[in-house]
């Protein structure tokens, strides 16, 4: 599970391409330089506890693929982190999940400020899903399951599943029940 500081990779991708087109050989201190750039970004790289709430066999339920990793998506400056959970043989076989919690949205300064404001705003047209969490609908832009319990507000959503199929949809609301008891 990885998270890089991006910042850090941009500064080795800068590093790299100075080094590889200059005409002259790289020196040894640009080839430490760039090395110990990609070096701390692993360093910094880390899983998020919230993307411990699903594990890779409840994903790959869902998705039929066979889930190897999960990349991380968050920051400071963020209103959600997101999970994406990812068959490394097929990277289109993913699922996201994006946790959106108040006090993330508070942190980013966002236009919603809490979890409920977040969930009615991006639920609106969506169809009702009974039982799930303390509200949950199915919505078409982007087209996920979106789920919200308490402070905390998610997102399930992969590129090839079929949402329009009841059974695909049953997969995703066993996953996002999965999910919910895991959550603070």
């Amino acid at each position: 599970m990885h998270r890089i500081a991006p910042h850090a990779l941009v500064l080795a991708a800068v590093t790299l391409l100075a080094a590889c087109t200059s005409s002259e050989p790289p020196a040894a201190g640009v080839a430490d330089a760039a090395t110990a750039v990609v070096d701390a970004a692993e360093a910094t790289a880390a899983s998020h506890p919230y993307c411990e709430a699903a594990t890779f066999a409840e994903v790959g339920a869902v998705t039929g693929a066979q889930i190897g990793q999960v990349d991380v998506i968050a920051g400071e400056e963020m209103q959600s982190v997101d999970c994406v959970y990812v068959d490394p043989a097929n990277i289109y076989n993913s699922l996201s999940i994006q946790i959106v919690t108040t006090e993330l949205l508070q942190k980013a300064g966002s236009p919603w400020s809490t979890a409920v404001a977040y969930a009615e705003e991006w639920g609106r047209s969506g169809r009702a899903v009974d039982g799930l969490g303390d509200s949950a609908m199915w919505v078409d832009l982007p087209a996920s399951l979106l789920v919200r319990r308490g402070d905390y507000v998610l997102r399930f959503s992969a590129d090839r599943a079929d949402l329009s199929d009841a059974a695909v949809r049953a997969r995703f609301e066993t996953l996002a029940r999965q999910v919910l008891t895991r959550l603070p």
